[in-house]
């Protein structure tokens, strides 16, 4: 049914693969996240927060007043006396008694008032520029609560005293329990009442006056908006990665690879094979060079084949030079021409001097054998009945390659054919020069380097130009990267 066997859909990456892909931007927004919050901590005036704490008299098993019926929900009646400590009223005379901390309104901005559930302790905060200001308003808020308070409890005490005493219209004094026609147990319960008004009072056991924390200053306000704002970064970013890795796929693995780009793999290159910053020349290339060299041995036909890198890559020029090894090994006459004008990545390696080379040759303004160096491998017994050549760049460095004329180009390599057994090519990266665009109109077969972690995006552009090269392309080279 399928021309092709249809691929597998790629399966969705991890959070921790897409930390580690997108390493950063894991570093850049935590940072800057940092940076914004060291700005705003230092634009921001400094501030400083005064807290007290009122232990609330506990009214569970005394005849406080609510409506004539004891309180027993403690919960509601700490949160319901925290509103009350920033209710309008309270604030208007904390503003009056106080006129330092500015308008009701400024307290109602700057301040709260909060009460744990299972606790009788009441804190009050508020926030101000300078140190007096913020603990006179806290305590101007606490001593207006108290009288507040006192004053209501006096006035429900009353109105009850009334309603026993007869003093109320009403002639059921609503207090469950209690009949007012007798007189004896009215005067009990007038008792109990004035005794606990005087116990109770304002409703406050103890008050802690208002301090402000070490965590108010400078440093403790930096160091805390630093870690925070780094945690939010952090947070951000992990979304970030995983969001763009599902977005944008790359080639973690060879599979993945072959199907994107349509084209067999050659081989498998480790890092560890190309990070050296020497090649031992007299030393037998590893075996997946060796399987590298001999699958293009089965699918070439010809003697010039360019190594192009899709897209910038740092050990490319290591993986044409140990496969030009293994065929020189094999007894070949193999040249190793070093196309890439930018980086020279097979001129450094050898050592070889900014000297004539291939791009002299193309342009007609030297001979081949000028151009040519022959590379010693010492008294390796190995190497007496193969050679390998090496030719440079040429050209200056600041002008355009004489390459870039496909026809100039090709002549040259039909006049070095007749030398050689076979020319390998270290060309630039396909997607970012010229060079290997026009490199591969004139040669036999074409192999692409892709490295491990190249997106998806970057090797459908690699399968689009290739198709536009009149040469054959023979495969890729998977390279893992660092």
């Amino acid at each position: 049914m399928f021309a092709t066997e249809p691929t597998q859909p790629q399966a969705a990456p991890g959070i921790i693969e897409a930390a580690l892909r997108y390493r950063k931007l894991m570093t850049a927004v935590p940072l800057a996240c940092v940076l914004i919050a060291v700005v705003f901590t230092a634009l921001r005036p400094n501030s400083f927060e005064a807290v007290g704490k009122v232990t609330l008299t506990d009214p569970r098993g005394s005849a406080t007043f609510a409506d004539g019926i004891s309180v027993v929900d403690f919960a509601r009646y700490s949160a319901e006396r925290a509103a009350f400590a920033t209710s309008s009223d309270v604030l208007q005379a904390a503003a009056q008694n106080f006129p330092r901390a500015g308008s009701a309104a400024d307290l109602r901005s700057n301040c709260s008032a909060t009460a744990a559930a299972a606790s009788t302790v009441m804190t009050v905060t508020c926030q101000f520029g300078e140190f007096r200001t913020a603990t006179g308003a806290v305590d101007a808020i606490v001593a207006a609560y108290r009288d507040a308070t006192a004053r209501q409890f006096d006035d429900k005490a009353e109105r009850a005293l009334a309603a026993l005493s007869g003093e109320s219209p009403r002639a059921d004094s609503g207090i469950p329990g209690i009949d007012l026609s007798d007189d004896g147990q009215i005067q009990q319960r007038m008792a109990e009442i004035n005794t606990t008004r005087a116990l109770f009072g304002d409703g406050v056991d103890a008050y802690d006056p208002a301090r402000v924390p070490s965590s108010s200053n400078f440093l403790a306000r930096l160091v805390r908006n630093v870690v925070i704002a780094g945690i939010i970064g952090f947070l951000a970013a992990v979304l970030i990665a995983w969001f763009r890795a599902d977005r944008e796929p790359i080639g973690e693995n060879s599979a993945d690879v072959s199907s994107w780009l349509g084209l067999p793999m050659l081989g498998e290159v480790g890092y560890d094979l190309v990070s050296a910053k020497t090649i031992d020349m007299v030393a037998v290339p590893e075996p997946s060079f060796q399987r590298i060299t001999s699958n293009i041995d089965a699918v070439l036909s010809g003697d010039t084949v360019l190594f192009t890198p899709a897209d910038l890559m740092a050990h490319d020029a290591d993986v044409v030079i140990k496969t030009a090894l293994v065929a020189a090994r094999a007894g070949k006459r193999v040249l190793l021409i070093d196309a890439d004008h930018g980086a020279r990545g097979v001129s450094t390696i050898l050592g070889l001097d900014n000297r004539l080379g291939f791009a002299d040759v193309v342009a007609g303004s030297a001979e081949a054998d000028e151009a040519t160096v022959r590379l010693r491998f010492g008294e390796n017994s190995a190497m007496t009945s193969s050679a390998l050549f090496l030719m440079g760049p040429g050209g200056d460095p600041s002008q355009p390659p004489a390459l870039l004329r496909t026809g100039a180009t090709e002549s040259a390599l039909v006049d070095l054919r007749r030398h050689y057994d076979l020319i390998l090519i270290d060309g630039p990266p396909l997607l970012s020069a010229a060079g290997s665009s026009v490199l591969g109109q004139t040669v036999d077969g074409v192999v692409v380097l892709i490295e491990r972690g190249t997106s998806r995006d970057v090797i459908d552009q690699t399968r689009r130009q290739l198709d536009f090269l009149a040469s054959d392309t023979l495969g890729y080279v998977f390279v893992h990267g660092s």
